[in-house]
C-alpha cells in the first residue's frame, strides 16, 4: 500500500501569496490585487493538482486539475480563445468523470493500472484543451419574448431555474407589468412558466428553462428581464453555471436569494426599505453594490476567496458592518457565501 504524504497546498499557497504581495508593495508587479486575482486565480487549481500528485492522491483527478488550471490560465492570458469562467462553465462535468475514474481504480496500484490512469488523465486534459481551442461564441440563438401583467398584485415572488446561461434583471419601465423581457435560446431548449394569480394580494411566477441537454451547448444563452419597480418582490434565482447581472436598485425588492455553482454574480441592491439578500457561489467572481451610507450588515463566509471592502466598513470575524451608515429609511441584511474566487463589496 502506498502511503500518502502530508498536504503542502496551504503552506505553498501562503508562501506564493506572500511573495506576490511583497513584490506588489515593492512595485515590481503592477496592478491591484483584485486585477491580478482575476487573471491568475487558476494557479490555485495548478497548485491543487501538484499537491494531489505529491500526496499520491490518484492520477486522473490530479492531472485533470493541473491541466485544467493551466488551460484556464492561458485563456485568461489570451493565449486561448476562451477565458476561464466561461470555459469552466462548459467543461465542469469532466471533473466529475475524473473523480469517478480515480474512485473506480482506487486500490489498483500495479504498473499497468498506473499507466492506464495516466493515459486517461492525459485524454481528459486533451479534451479540455480541444474544447478551449474550438469554443465558438457565435451560437445561433432564437429570441422568445415574454411578459406577465401585474394583475393587481400587491406583492409577488419570482423564481428562476436555469442550468446555464446569463440571467439579467433590471427595473421595468411599466409599473403595470410584473415582468417583461426576452429569452435568447438555442434550438431545442424550452422556456416554461408557471404563474399563480394573486391570492391575498400576492402572485407567484416560476420561470424554468428545460431540455438544456449537454451543458457546454447552452452556456451562451441570455435571459434579459425587467421586473416591477413598485411592489415588494421576493426573487429566487438558481443558475448552475453562467452569470447573474441583477440591477435591483430602483425596485421594491425585499428579498433576493441566489445560488450558483460556477460563474459570476453582479448584484446592485436597493436601500429604500429593509432588504434581505443571500448570495451563494461555489467558484467564481462576485461584486455587490450597495447605496452609499446604507445601514448594512454582511455575514461574509469567503472560504478561500479574496474579499475587498469599501472604506468605513469594519469586519469582525464573519460579520461586516458599515460604521459610516447614515440615518436612511432602509437597511440591508446580506449573507455572502463564496468558497473559491473573489468577492468585492462596493458603495455607489
Amino acid at each position: 500500500m502506498v502511503e500518502k504524504r502530508r498536504s503542502l497546498f496551504f503552506p505553498v499557497l501562503l508562501v506564493g501569496v506572500g511573495i506576490f504581495l511583497l513584490l506588489n508593495n515593492l512595485g515590481i508587479i503592477e496592478g491591484s490585487f483584485n486585477e491580478i486575482l482575476r487573471v491568475y486565480w487558476p494557479v490555485i487549481l495548478i497548485l491543487g493538482g501538484l499537491d494531489a500528485l505529491y500526496r499520491r492522491d490518484g492520477w486522473v483527478w490530479p492531472m485533470v486539475l493541473l491541466g485544467l488550471g493551466t488551460i484556464l490560465l492561458l485563456g485568461n492570458l489570451n493565449y486561448l480563445p476562451a477565458s476561464a469562467l466561461p470555459l469552466l462553465a462548459k467543461i465542469w462535468p469532466i471533473l466529475l468523470v475524473a473523480i469517478g475514474l480515480d474512485i473506480a481504480f482506487s486500490g489498483k496500484n500495479s504498473g499497468w493500472y498506473a499507466f492506464l490512469r495516466v493515459g486517461m488523465g492525459l485524454l481528459l486534459v486533451g479534451l479540455i484543451l480541444w474544447l478551449a481551442v474550438s469554443t465558438s461564441t457565435s451560437a445561433n440563438l432564437v429570441k422568445e419574448d415574454f411578459d406577465q401583467a401585474r394583475d393587481g398584485a400587491k406583492s409577488s415572488q419570482i423564481d428562476f431555474s436555469i442550468v446555464a446561461g446569463r440571467l439579467k434583471l433590471e427595473p421595468a419601465a411599466d409599473p403595470e407589468k410584473l415582468i417583461t423581457g426576452s429569452a435568447h435560446l438555442l434550438e431545442g431548449v424550452s422556456f416554461e412558466t408557471d404563474y399563480t394569480a394573486p391570492k391575498n394580494g400576492e402572485s407567484n411566477l416560476r420561470i424554468d428553462v428545460a431540455n438544456q441537454g449537454i451543458i457546454m451547448d447552452t452556456s451562451s444563452m441570455l435571459f434579459d428581464f425587467a421586473v416591477n419597480p413598485d411592489i415588494p418582490l421576493t426573487i429566487n434565482a438558481d443558475v448552475t453555471v453562467g452569470e447573474m447581472d441583477f440591477n435591483l436598485a430602483g425596485t421594491a425588492v425585499t428579498a433576493v436569494n441566489t445560488e450558483m455553482a460556477v460563474g459570476r454574480q453582479v448584484m446592485r441592491l436597493p436601500c429604500e426599505r429593509d432588504t434581505v439578500a443571500s448570495l451563494d457561489l461555489a467558484v467564481g467572481d462576485m461584486d455587490v453594490y450597495i447605496p452609499q451610507g446604507c445601514d448594512v450588515t454582511i455575514n461574509l463566509d469567503n472560504g478561500l476567496a479574496y474579499a475587498s471592502l469599501p472604506p468605513g466598513y469594519q469586519r469582525d470575524g464573519d460579520v461586516v458592518t458599515n460604521t459610516a451608515a447614515g440615518s436612511g429609511t432602509g437597511s440591508i441584511q446580506l449573507t455572502v457565501d463564496l468558497a473559491l474566487g473573489r468577492v468585492g463589496i462596493h458603495e455607489e
